[in-house]
């Protein structure tokens, strides 16, 4: 039996200031979508591994003077 790969889409919704997250099942499918509201309009997205552990996150970039916000599992409702 072939592994199954998790694949998961990220996507910034600019109008509403969040990301909206649909997290992979293994199976082909897809969770329920989850969004995060950032403070500012997001611009861009690009994950990475930006901590220590192996895991990706996503780094945001946001409109203005508003930093890059990092967004791990922790980040999630």
């Amino acid at each position: 039996m072939a592994p199954t790969s998790q694949l998961d889409i990220a996507a910034t919704i600019p109008a509403a200031n969040r990301v909206s997250l649909l997290m992979g099942l293994g199976d082909g499918s897809l969770a329920e979508r989850q969004d995060v509201v950032l403070g500012a309009m997001p611009r861009g997205l690009v994950a990475g591994k930006f901590n220590a552990d192996d895991r990706l996150e996503l780094m945001v970039s946001q409109d203005g003077s508003a930093p890059l916000k990092l967004l791990t599992t922790t980040c999630l409702p």
